[in-house]
């Protein structure tokens, strides 16, 4: 089975705002000849020019859609699936918004093109998640590894499927 997943406002905005960025950045290093300190001229392309790499890689390592496979979970993404076998998962379960309240992004992606990357709350501790939006939440606890998050359009549905 399927899982669709949709992004939320906040991520559309950070999409939008930062892919603006980088290229009034490059636009402005184009034609901007009113720079006169070169310094400052090639700073602006070089950030320019990161900020687009990162839209590239977050872009192609988005989360596309969640399927189940004989147990296993697969998190679709452009550049390679993340597999989550059945022999590793203890139990899947909606967290409630206290577990999840306040999290801090430890080493990800807080928005562009979705919510990946290495995450920490006070009552779950660390996790790792794969999600494109902030509500919907599914915690997939495994055997001797990080939890992971995820957040189909229909999480209930997700659960009940899985479970059957």
């Amino acid at each position: 089975m399927e899982f669709t997943l949709s992004r939320d406002k906040f991520s559309i905005i950070i999409t939008s705002v930062v892919i603006a960025f980088a290229l009034a950045g490059v636009i402005i290093f184009y034609f901007g000849e009113f720079i006169i300190d070169q310094r400052i001229h090639f700073a602006l392309l070089f950030s320019s020019l990161l900020l687009l790499l990162l839209c590239v890689v977050f872009y192609f390592y988005r989360p596309l859609k969640y399927s189940i496979e004989n147990g296993n979970i697969r998190i679709s993404r452009m550049l390679g699936d993340k597999i989550i076998l059945k022999d590793d998962i203890k139990a899947l379960r909606i967290p409630s918004k206290h577990d999840m309240a306040w999290p801090v992004r430890t080493f990800g992606n807080g928005g562009l093109f979705g919510y990946t990357g290495r995450y920490y709350t006070k009552h779950i501790g660390s996790m790792i998640w794969f999600c494109s939006r902030r509500n919907n939440f599914i915690l997939i606890e495994r055997k001797n590894k990080l939890p992971i998050v995820i957040s189909p359009d229909e999480h209930k549905a997700f659960l009940i499927a899985y479970e059957a």
